[in-house]
């Protein structure tokens, strides 16, 4: 799932069945999200070594890697701020997990979770559409 600096949900990837790496599927989709790619794309450390890293995917330094051994405080900086821009995406996820639907064991089919998972996302833009044009800031 792909969230804008605005917390709106305007990606999301094809369904995957089974266990996959969120990185391999950052892969195969990559090209298909190149409309979306203007601004940075921020990921967790997961995906080091992903399709575009460093010029549009950006993800934290690990405390193992050269760039973290040089340069200590300047590494930790940045992975602070970049924290401080991936909490907005960790909070759309704690929002859409807020539907009953995304909980627990999905109660429909499997092959109907990617389409319920579109629906959930495209209510909740919705609904953030709606409170900005009624000029409120109320937090979803």
């Amino acid at each position: 799932m792909v969230v804008d600096d605005q917390r709106r949900v305007v990606a999301t990837s094809v369904g995957y069945a089974g266990s996959i790496h969120d990185k391999q599927i950052w892969n195969r989709e990559f090209a298909g999200l190149e409309h979306l790619l203007g601004k940075p794309i921020l990921g967790d450390k997961a995906y080091a070594g992903g399709a575009g890293e460093g010029s549009i995917l950006f993800r934290p330094i690990k405390r193992n890697e050269t760039a973290y051994k040089t340069e200590p405080i300047g590494a930790k900086a940045f992975n602070r701020e970049l924290s401080r821009w991936r909490v907005t995406v960790e909070h759309v996820f704690a929002q859409l997990k807020n539907f009953r639907i995304l909980r627990g064991i999905f109660p429909l089919q499997p092959k109907r979770y990617e389409q319920c998972f579109r629906m959930i996302a495209l209510v909740y833009n919705l609904n953030r559409a709606d409170l900005r044009v009624k000029g409120h800031t109320l937090e979803l």
